[in-house]
């Protein structure tokens, strides 16, 4: 599988998500759940047999600021998330302020780009 190109999919909460190969044996899936829960997912991956089938799940914890657990892994250095910062909060959705400041920009671009489907 070229660096770059789709691997496998992951199917998780109703919905599939391309993975793609990075390299080195390394593989990725761009998936962010919206709230705290276990999530079941299953990898679909007819070109790697030793992925194809496998299950498992993903536990997002609504503590905050989180604390290591005995189960807790390890992200590394390719981990994001939204700023911890309490002011940016809304409710329980970290980082929400961060998005709601930016929201009408945001999606008046967009309703922008897409007037070309009125010609």
């Amino acid at each position: 599988v070229p660096i770059g190109a789709v691997a496998f999919k992951m199917t998780i909460d109703g919905q599939s998500w391309d993975g793609v190969y990075l390299g080195g044996w390394e593989y990725a899936v761009r998936y962010a759940p919206k709230a705290p829960g276990t999530f079941e997912y299953r990898l679909s991956a007819p070109l790697i047999p030793a992925m194809d089938g496998l299950r498992g799940s993903i536990v997002v914890s609504p503590q905050w600021p989180g604390e290591k657990l005995k189960d807790s892994y390890a992200l590394g250095g390719n981990w994001w998330s939204d700023s911890s910062d309490k002011s940016l909060f809304r409710d329980k959705w970290q980082g929400a302020a961060t998005v709601e400041k930016w929201r009408e920009d945001v999606l008046s671009d967009w309703a922008e780009r897409w007037n070309w489907l009125k010609d």
